[in-house]
């Protein structure tokens, strides 16, 4: 069952006036970010700017069983973020535009994989073929990392884990206990000694939280051999993409272990966005080719691998393991820290062709797709639905998938 807590409470404050350092700074960063925010609409324009186009505005959140537990929606397409209103339990939120959404698993594409694809870019493409055990060799003595790579890892194929049955690993208490370990040393024992080897890396995908962790400290060490060991690789990541992306002041922090900023990054899970910031990250991924600023930030060739766009993208990805009965079995993929769907004609015969719908998740109904006319539609919900199909039926009325 998905965690949900409302609270509420007053309690006496009073309020002493002082200074703060650096006010004028924070005043400045505050204001060249909103000055530099996308424009936006209400998600309810669209009917308006695209008339002809048939669009029906409630199919986007149509399927939902509880449509109370969406907090947000939007969609970026042709240089406009469409927004929806933010809904709470108890009513409208007023300040939608600087709501902090959650990332929960978001963080491990727009984060992590964001972080290979700038280390492709600063160093070469071999930095996806260095081996776990040579950046944290004091701590693989669980499992086999012997032949596991920084890509196996990014693709939850290390090899090593409990069960191949889907979130067996990611709901067991070895997992439990990673999560919530605090200490570093205790975080990343928890990562690696549970989970013994099964198989050959890079054979078999198996969703599991602590792997991208485990991928963060290596890509953060294989920097601090680099550049010094001062180095951390979520600020340079916040200080090379987020920042010239002029992302909220919100999302320029993440959750480190030791519960200081002086631990080590996270990687898999601890960041927040707001609406802008999410348009802003499907923008430069799906729209700018990894380029901010007229410069190339992000390798390319791994950005278009990672969103299926290359001939061999459909056949680097681990198979997803579909649940139920589906239409057409194996269609869901997950490669370089990024999931994708292949939309077929079979399984949906309104349109005319298959194509790949590659999209970031997070855990309890968080979805950021990239579509491949250039849209980016995301949602954040805490229901546990990920419902987008209905979504991609009315984009595709705007922008077609197929030409």
């Amino acid at each position: 069952m998905y965690f949900k807590l409302d609270m509420w409470g007053q309690l006496a404050a009073t309020y002493t006036p002082g200074g703060v350092a650096n006010d004028q700074v924070l005043e400045n960063a505050e204001a060249v970010e909103v000055a530099n925010r996308l424009p936006t609409k209400p998600f309810s324009a669209l009917a308006t700017d695209y008339p002809n186009s048939g669009i029906n505005i409630a199919n986007f959140t149509q399927g939902f069983q509880s449509p109370a537990d969406i907090t947000a929606y939007g969609l970026f397409i042709n240089g406009v973020n469409y927004v929806s209103p933010c809904q709470t339990r108890y009513g409208t939120y007023a300040f939608c535009d600087n709501m902090r959404l959650p990332s929960y698993s978001l963080a491990k594409s727009s984060f992590a994989g964001l972080a290979m694809m700038w280390l492709g870019q600063q160093y070469g493409s071999e930095v996806y073929n260095q081996l776990i055990r040579d950046y944290i060799p004091q701590h693989v003595d669980g499992g086999d990392w012997t032949n596991v790579t920084f890509d196996n890892t990014a693709d939850m194929a290390t090899g090593n884990y409990i069960s191949a049955s889907p979130e067996i690993d990611e709901g067991s208490p070895q997992e439990r206990a990673f999560l919530l370990a605090e200490p570093y040393s205790t975080k990343i024992a928890d990562a690696f000694k549970p989970f013994p080897h099964k198989v050959v890396p890079g054979t078999t995908w198996v969703y599991q939280t602590h792997a991208t962790f485990i991928l963060t400290q290596a890509m953060n060490n294989y920097l601090q051999r680099q550049q010094g060991s001062g180095v951390d690789i979520f600020n340079s990541i916040r200080d090379a993409v987020f920042k010239p992306l002029n992302m909220s002041q919100g999302s320029l922090s993440m959750l480190h272990t030791d519960n200081r900023a002086s631990g080590k990054p996270f990687g898999s899970y601890g960041l927040f966005f707001i609406q802008d910031d999410i348009a802003k990250i499907g923008r430069l991924l799906n729209n700018s080719g990894g380029v901010i600023n007229h410069a190339q930030v992000l390798d390319s060739t791994r950005l278009q691998e990672s969103l299926f766009r290359t001939a061999n993208s459909s056949t680097l990805g681990v198979p997803v393991p579909d649940t139920g009965a589906p239409v057409v079995p194996n269609t869901f993929r997950y490669h370089n820290l990024f999931w994708a769907k292949y939309m077929t004609t079979t399984e949906f015969p309104q349109y005319r062709c298959n194509f790949w719908v590659p999209f970031m998740s997070g855990y309890g109904g968080i979805t950021v797709l990239l579509l491949p006319n250039g849209a980016t539609y995301y949602i954040f919900s805490d229901g546990n639905e990920f419902i987008w199909y209905t979504a991609v039926n009315e984009i595709n009325k705007i922008a077609p998938l197929c030409h």
